[in-house]
């Protein structure tokens, strides 16, 4: 069993992981710098940056 077990049914535990580390680091940005860089994106294009690999997840 590995660090992200599955439970049938639920989320995809790595799909999670990814959202919640999206959050944190668009919550770090909003607290240091007062803007959230994300606002201005639709939910489509928004669901778009979260999709799109970045350096740093390739």
């Amino acid at each position: 069993m590995g660090a992200y077990p599955g439970t049938r049914g639920a989320p995809d535990p790595l799909t999670l992981d990814l959202l919640v580390t999206d959050a944190a680091a668009r919550a770090h940005t909003l607290l240091t710098s007062g803007a959230d860089p994300s606002a201005p994106l639709t939910p489509w294009q928004d669901a778009v940056r979260l999709a799109a690999p970045s350096p740093a997840r390739a």
